[in-house]
């Protein structure tokens, strides 16, 4: 990424970057709060060039352009021989820009001393912790300043290390996502959920953690990926292979499977019920559409259910499902669904 070779006078001059000092968004902070997370020595750099934009003040119907902002700032930080009232007679031709210069020029100068006394005496910079989360009903895309890519389920939360890109890359979820992590052998890229922790350096996968469920899933797509335990016990996962760990009693499964869409096709608008018991399709219904199913108080189902549906309707899916198992339902304009027993 170009940023990671930029100066203070790059900063300065990259319009990405000003725009988010004047005007931020959630994007733009997004992005350079986990930047700066994953690029802690550069730090003291985009400090200086945000003091710089944001302590400018001259007389707004006589702007300068951005040649002479930067000249300006080149020579407080590299001081010239020439004569510095030739400097500014040379860039402000007029005597009232010279005035708005001089005032420019005094409150760089002021700025500058304030950078290097920082400098000399520096203080530590907080790192932020980025938090991503979604709510039911909502998933999203997120892409890190190292290149990984990252798919979040819906009631999901990713949490970022501060200290992400600087000997490692950490994150924690809670919930599911599906990671496609950009290869870098000197960082390795590793995910806390709870009791387990899985580690790359450059592969794709999908992690399976929510609170109310038993089993920790691992599934790998491509690469390779190690996990591990607080107990020691450690494997190694090959491409199609599915890791189960229980949680409650630390015991682990593997399975390798050729159909991967049950694990994985979530992220593509795919709804996959896979040998799912009567509670699991509930959690996963409400879960994908926001909805808050009710069961009347004579219903009963036992069974499992097992099908696939891309990009369907919350009424698509409950008319499948009840034409399978053998009930009806009600589906309100709340999007609340009652279950009724056909006895």
């Amino acid at each position: 990424m170009k940023y990671r070779d930029y100066q203070v006078v790059d900063f300065i001059k990259d319009d990405f970057f000003v725009e988010w000092i004047k005007n931020p968004s959630t994007q733009s902070n997004n992005f350079w709060q986990a930047y700066i997370a994953a690029n802690p020595d550069q730090i003291q750099s985009i400090k200086q060039a945000r003091a710089f934009i944001t302590s400018i003040s001259y007389d707004e119907h006589l702007p300068l352009s951005g040649e002479e902002y930067i000249e300006i700032f080149e020579r407080i930080l590299k001081p010239s021989k020439q004569n510095p009232w030739a400097v500014r007679k040379k860039i402000a031709r007029r005597s009232l820009q010279l005035a708005a210069t001089i005032s420019i020029v005094f409150v760089l100068s002021v700025l500058f001393r304030q950078i290097k006394a920082e400098e000399t005496h520096p203080k530590e910079v907080p790192l932020t912790t980025i938090i991503k989360e979604n709510p039911r009903g909502q998933k999203s895309t997120s892409i890190l300043p190292d290149g990984t890519r990252i798919n979040l389920n819906a009631e999901s939360q990713l949490i970022i290390d501060p200290k992400y890109g600087v000997n490692e890359r950490k994150v924690h979820l809670v919930g599911e996502a599906f990671f496609d992590v950009a290869p870098d052998k000197s960082k390795p890229f590793i995910i806390k959920t709870g009791k387990v922790a899985t580690m790359v350096l450059g592969t794709s996968f999908n992690v399976r953690s929510f609170a109310n469920e038993d089993n920790i899933e691992i599934l790998v797509v491509s690469g390779e990926v190690s996990v591990s335990d607080t107990l020691g016990n450690s494997i190694l996962l090959n491409p199609n292979e599915l890791l189960e760990y229980d949680h409650l009693n630390s015991m682990i499964k593997m399975t390798t499977h050729k159909n991967l869409i049950p694990y994985i096709g979530w992220k593509d608008g795919v709804l996959a019920f896979r040998d799912d018991d009567f509670k699991q399709v509930i959690d996963k219904i409400e879960q994908w559409y926001d909805v808050k199913i009710i069961i009347d108080e004579n219903f009963q189902l036992h069974g499992k259910y097992t099908a696939e549906y891309n990009h369907k309707s919350l009424k698509k899916v409950m008319d499948g499902w009840s034409y399978a198992s053998g009930f009806s339902y009600t589906l309100s304009k709340d999007n609340t669904v009652k279950l009724i027993t056909n006895s």
